[in-house]
């Protein structure tokens, strides 16, 4: 595999359930949750690699600043996440992707579609490289 290719495997990376979460435990919802695995084949990188993540639930985009990368119980603002150096998401390691929201995600069927950017080396023998863009979509119901 040549220097700086990503490779998914993108079937089963995500969830198939969202839930709704009372973080605070006084009573109300305050965030929504889906799970996410690493299937990215070249898993010994860190998760500043990920440079750009949208978030769309049912075609609306979520807010960066709304969106939680939860690993290991450590929670990673999404807008932060291109800074983290120290942190490694494992090959097959599962996440969370939290979404702060009152009263969380209505009940039902769900379409969730989640565009990673990664960070590559960017020039190679034919000039510029584009980044690598995986883009996950799935169905969702409320769990």
């Amino acid at each position: 595999m040549p220097l700086g290719n990503q490779f998914y495997i993108k079937e089963g990376m995500l969830s198939k359930e969202l839930k709704n979460v009372d973080s605070k435990n006084d009573g109300k919802v305050d965030y929504f949750y889906f799970s996410i695995w690493n299937q990215k084949l070249h898993a010994k990188e860190p998760l500043g690699n990920i440079r750009k993540f949208t978030l769309r639930i049912d075609g609306e985009e979520i807010e960066n600043k709304r969106i939680f990368f939860v690993l290991r119980n450590q929670w990673i603002c999404i807008e932060q996440i291109h800074t983290i150096s120290d942190i490694w998401w494992m090959l097959r390691e599962e996440a969370q992707i939290y979404v702060k929201q009152d009263g969380g995600i209505d009940p039902g069927i769900h379409n969730v579609e989640c565009i990673i950017e990664d960070q590559v080396y960017p020039f190679y023998s034919k000039g510029i490289r584009p980044a690598p863009t995986l883009n996950l979509q799935s169905e969702m119901s409320t769990v």
